[in-house]
């Protein structure tokens, strides 16, 4: 079971895995997800930057799992999650790129759509918190010189973040549970 507490719409920030990290002390037992207009520091794997223009879906969930499992289980299954997402709801043709990357079928490319930057935080092996980081590029104008797509460049119109939010959240609970029974 996924249960979010609080929900946090940030305008522009650092980046959304920087104010979970911020804000876990202050909600001890909280699960959280933090949404932002717009990211100065997105983050991808290995510090990389996240292009994170207006018009994006940038969000962290800050969980608090009653068991710990492989993070990079997580990581593929949040990637299969999102990769759903996007197949049954915007009928994109996707592939996941392990260990944190989905591509979409553009022209006759799969291009970089969404990332995914899993971290967690614990002490005497006791997990304190889970961070699941995702970036998905929705309306938003991509830099030229990257080798990615947006929703809105595939389907030709702009698409609604809330309701591609609320779709993936519902595919994510499924495998967040499958994950936290793994173990």
């Amino acid at each position: 079971m996924l249960t979010i507490d609080k929900v946090l719409k940030l305008g522009k920030i650092t980046s959304t895995q920087t104010v979970a990290k911020e804000i876990a002390p202050i909600f001890p037992k909280e699960s959280i997800l933090i949404t932002a207009a717009t990211q100065t520091q997105g983050k991808g794997q290995y510090e990389r930057t996240w292009s994170s223009n207006p018009g994006g879906l940038y969000f962290t969930l800050l969980l608090r799992p009653k068991k710990m499992a492989n993070l990079s289980d997580l990581s593929h299954q949040t990637g299969k999650a999102l990769a759903r997402t996007l197949d049954i709801d915007y009928g994109l043709k996707t592939q996941i790129k392990l260990p944190n990357d989905v591509l979409a079928l553009h022209g006759k490319t799969y291009k970089k759509i969404a990332g995914i930057l899993i971290e967690s935080q614990s002490t005497n092996k006791n997990l304190n918190l889970l961070l699941v980081g995702v970036g998905i590029n929705v309306n938003n104008k991509l830099p030229e010189d990257l080798e990615a797509t947006s929703i809105k460049q595939i389907k030709k119109s702009a698409q609604n973040i809330d309701a591609l939010l609320e779709n993936f959240l519902k595919n994510f609970a499924e495998e967040y549970l499958l994950w936290q029974n793994s173990i």
